[in-house]
């Protein structure tokens, strides 16, 4: 399984919200999450998650 999803800003640092910031890092490491979550059980037998 190839672990790629997540969403990104087009903006500086110091142009990022808080907000924003805690937006992009809860859905890009709940994705990964929950990814790794569902297909682990799949993958018992052998597998890698990169």
């Amino acid at each position: 399984m190839v672990n790629n999803a997540g969403i990104t800003l087009r903006k500086t640092v110091t142009q990022t919200t808080p907000e924003e910031w805690d937006r992009l890092v809860g859905i890009n490491l709940n994705v990964a999450f929950l990814a790794i979550r569902a297909f682990a059980p799949l993958m018992q037998r052998g597998g890698s998650i990169v």
